[in-house]
This record gives structure tokens, C-alpha cells and sequence, in this order.
């Protein structure tokens, strides 16, 4: 019997400073395929990941492509057998490892991920070993203007911050920035606890480093790793000050996906990720206009 597992996702738009970028991506994905070579290793943040490659889907006449990124668990747990022995996990059967599901529509400019703890970054990596393309990048999807207000803002007087269970990937990829270092180095040393945490101004006048918040924010909201960001700030001193709820301005879907091994499969991810484009296609045109 299939478990119900829930599957957040995340949207991103490709970018590049190259045109030719997404045609060469898809060109290189379709080549790939159809050359028989499902997967691969690259270097990502000092890290090798292994991608795989599982089937094209054409989605309102475009070809897009499934595929997942696939890191080294951190942490590793026994492995035992019928016969009553225990001991660590007999490396040269495999390696563990996590799998972060993509689907990207080049020609769209679109990328959707979601199952796994690879973020935003591993995937832009992925994008730019592929092609050659140091400018390529990816930036999340927005449903209103509430995060470029906050961009716009050069006061900042108080961040209210939940993370539940963060990860290492969280201390990497957020905590060891140099903007999350400026927010106190006490933070790197939480790593599957709840984190909350307020800083205010208090009663003073004046700002937080606006330049290292921005930052900050941008990482915290690229990952999904927030269950509540909260900022409190304004333009100028001398106009009013507003609260915003991040978190309400960024396209996110959730799908219940029937899972039937230990962990949500290709064609499972396949189903969730068709249902969270169809359900947000309204959302899913970038500036330029590519859908």
C-alpha cells in the first residue's frame, strides 16, 4: 500500500546574460537523452553530486525534462541482517544519498524542484557545468510585489524568523554567507533544532546593515527554509513603516504524493509536478514574457 508523502515545490525562473543559454540547455539535456547518457558527477560548492536523467515530457508543446540531483547523506545509519549482526553500512554496495527532484522547461525559462535538501544553488550549478555559462542563475518566483518593496526598503527595524529542523545544508548555504555570518556566528552550530529568533531596533533609531539583511533575505527565501519571515521596515526614515510577511509573496505549491517504496520515486514527482504547474500556470511568465 502506497504512504501519502508530503512534496513541497519550489518555482524558479532560468536565467543568463546569454541568449543562446537555453537553447544550448535543452540542446545539451536532449543530447543527453537521446545519447543514452542518463547520468553524471559534478563539483557543486566542493562537493561532488551525481545527477540523473529520467524521461522528457512535453508540457503545452514544449519539451521539459525530469530529472534529480543526488548528494552523500551526512550522517549514516547501521545496517544489520536476519542473521542477528550489526554494523555500519557496507560501503561497496552504494552510497546513501538524498535525491532532489528538477523539471525544467528550457524554453520556457522555468524550473520546478521539490522531495529533496539540494537547494537553489546546486541546481544552478548543475545549469551552469552543462552549458559552459557562468551567468546562468536561477530566482524565485514571486506572486506579488511584496518582496521588491522590501528590496526597495533602505530601513530595516526588526526580523522575525522561524526554521524548523534546520539542516546542514542550511548552515552551508544561509548561516556560512557572509551576511549570515554578520547575523552572529552562534547560528552555525544549530543543526536539527527548531530556530526562532527576533531582532529589532528596539526603541532606537536607526537601521540594521540593509545591505547584509537583503542579503540574508535572499538566501532565506530562495530554499524554502523559513516556516515564518517576517521584516518590518520603510523606504525612507520619514515615512511609515510597514509589516511584511515574506513568505505570502513567494509561489509555493504543496502535493500529496502516494509514495510506494522509502522514497518518493521519478514518476511519483513526475504526477506532483505536472499538478503544481497546472495549478500556478497564471503565475509562471517571467518579465520577458516567455511562459
Amino acid at each position: 500500500m502506497a504512504e501519502t508523502k508530503k512534496v513541497n515545490i519550489n518555482f524558479y525562473n532560468i536565467e543568463s546574460q546569454e541568449e543562446s543559454f537555453f537553447l544550448t540547455l535543452s540542446e545539451k539535456l536532449a543530447t543527453l537523452f537521446d545519447a543514452g547518457m542518463d547520468y553524471g558527477f559534478f563539483e557543486a560548492r566542493n562537493r561532488e553530486l551525481m545527477f540523473k536523467l529520467f524521461e522528457t515530457v512535453e508540457v503545452n508543446g514544449s519539451p521539459w525534462y525530469l530529472f534529480g540531483l543526488v548528494k552523500e547523506k551526512a550522517s549514516w545509519p547501521v545496517w544489520y541482517n536476519r542473521e542477528g549482526a550489526i554494523t555500519e553500512v557496507p560501503l561497496d554496495a552504494g552510497t546513501l544519498g538524498d535525491i532532489t527532484y528538477g523539471f525544467a522547461g528550457p524554453n520556457d525559462r522555468i524550473l520546478l524542484t521539490g522531495a529533496g535538501l539540494a537547494g537553489r544553488g546546486a541546481f544552478a550549478e548543475f545549469f551552469r557545468w552543462l552549458t559552459d555559462d557562468a551567468s546562468a542563475s536561477l530566482e524565485h518566483i514571486f506572486i506579488t510585489d511584496a518582496y521588491e518593496r522590501v528590496r526597495n526598503w533602505e530601513v530595516f527595524r526588526k526580523l522575525e524568523l522561524s526554521v524548523e529542523a534546520p539542516t546542514g545544508d542550511f548552515v552551508d548555504e544561509v548561516m556560512n554567507t557572509r551576511s549570515g555570518q554578520e547575523l552572529g556566528s552562534i547560528f552555525t552550530t544549530l543543526e536539527g533544532m527548531k530556530l526562532d529568533v527576533s531582532i529589532s531596533m528596539g526603541n532606537n533609531k536607526g537601521s540594521m546593515n540593509s545591505g547584509a539583511l537583503k542579503e540574508f533575505l535572499d538566501a532565506i527565501i530562495s530554499d524554502n527554509y523559513a516556516k515564518k519571515l517576517n521584516i518590518y521596515g520603510k523606504g525612507f526614515e520619514e515615512e511609515s513603516a510597514e509589516n511584511i510577511d515574506l513568505l505570502s509573496a513567494k509561489l509555493k505549491h504543496t502535493s500529496e504524493v502516494g509514495v510506494q517504496g522509502t522514497f518518493v520515486n521519478a514518476e511519483e514527482m513526475r504526477s506532483a509536478f505536472l499538478d503544481a504547474y497546472y495549478n500556478n500556470q497564471q503565475h509562471l511568465v517571467d518579465e520577458e514574457g516567455y511562459e
